[in-house]
């Protein structure tokens, strides 16, 4: 694999260590002590997603505007926002609005202008000059793959996205995805060059002052729009899904790459620290 295990450093293609480096003791004094902490496994409770209602995910209407591609069901909207070719910021919202504005940390506020779409009875496809996003309009259900669209990650079929009220008017999301037995996954915590296996098992991959950074050997990276407590959970009795709470929306970047290089540096570009 790529990375290293656990409480190791990042390894580069010239063998240095990668990595954002801040304050341990500010990241403590700022973090909630009773925030749990990066690797920590969630307590039992926290795995099943919710109880509810039929969550209907079919596609209503597509519409391409200044800011990406937007698409409507009836549960909520889909944005699909190109920052550049090999990376797409994926929104999604209960009802019919986005959320203004990007996380604090996400330093860069840009769109692709090269980008084009098109639609037929059953797919809406986004193309980038190195990806291409498949949405299923049935089921909702969003497939990433390179340009030669061969597949680097899906979302289940079945109710592929749910927010839940939370607390304090915010709210929980679940965005759900089909797992892959042959695949490796790593959380990395950038703030301190760990990198954490997570296939197979449920971990908060949140450290409270960080964004949280995925890296598959599939060939592609996931960078979480959250600074609260973020779960990554790939047990079979669950379902493979990203959770996380007090967000308004479900809010990530897709991250196109091979290496741990260029999904770390992605990391840095987005939040200004390259």
């Amino acid at each position: 694999t790529p990375v290293a295990q656990t409480n190791q450093v990042i390894p580069t293609e010239s063998n240095e260590t990668t990595g954002v480096v801040h304050s341990s003791t500010l990241a403590l004094d700022i973090r909630k002590t009773n925030s749990p902490m990066f690797g920590d496994m969630p307590p039992t409770e926290k795995l099943r997603p919710l109880g509810h209602t039929k969550i209907d995910l079919a596609v209503k209407w597509v519409s391409k505007q200044a800011d990406g591609l937007y698409l409507q069901s009836r549960y909520g909207i889909l944005r699909l926002s190109p920052i550049s070719s090999g990376i797409i910021r994926v929104t999604f919202a209960k009802g019919s609005k986005i959320f203004d504005g990007k996380h604090p940390l996400i330093d860069v506020d840009r769109v692709e202008r090269f980008w084009t779409y098109r639609e037929n009875s059953s797919t809406v496809e986004l193309s980038t000059d190195e990806l291409v996003l498949r949405v299923d309009k049935p089921t909702g259900a969003l497939f990433f793959m390179n340009r030669e669209k061969q597949p680097l990650l899906s979302e289940r079929s079945k109710e592929c996205r749910q927010i839940e009220n939370f607390s304090d008017g915010k709210q929980q999301t679940w965005t759900f995805f089909e797992s892959n037995k042959k695949e490796h996954l790593f959380a990395v915590n950038m703030d301190r060059n760990q990198v954490q296996p997570i296939k197979g098992t449920a971990l908060y991959i949140s450290d409270g002052t960080n964004l949280p950074l995925l890296f598959s050997d599939k060939g592609y990276g996931i960078v979480v729009a959250s600074t609260n407590p973020v779960i990554n959970c790939d047990i079979p009795a669950y379902g493979s899904y990203i959770h996380t709470e007090k967000e308004e929306q479900s809010d990530y970047y897709f991250i196109l790459g091979k290496s741990a290089d260029t999904i770390t540096n992605a990391y840095r570009y987005l939040t200004g620290t390259l």
